[in-house]
């Protein structure tokens, strides 16, 4: 899998998410919040939306 897009929290990246979802396309999200003890951490590093290899470039598009 690949990083699409970051987002800057994770409501952004369930959007963005969803829409690639709503193209067909199985996406994710990743956020490192330490387990959620430390949810400001994810502000500062983003939250990551990945995609299938083969949907990158695709996802691209849908995004811009």
């Amino acid at each position: 899998m690949k990083v699409v897009f970051v987002a800057s929290s994770r409501i952004e990246a369930e959007i963005v998410r969803g829409k690639l979802e709503a193209h067909g396309m199985r996406a994710m999200t990743r956020q490192d919040d330490e387990g959620g003890v430390n949810p400001a951490l994810a502000l500062s590093i983003g939250v990551k939306v990945l995609v299938d290899d083969e949907d990158f470039d695709q996802a691209l598009r849908v995004l811009k």
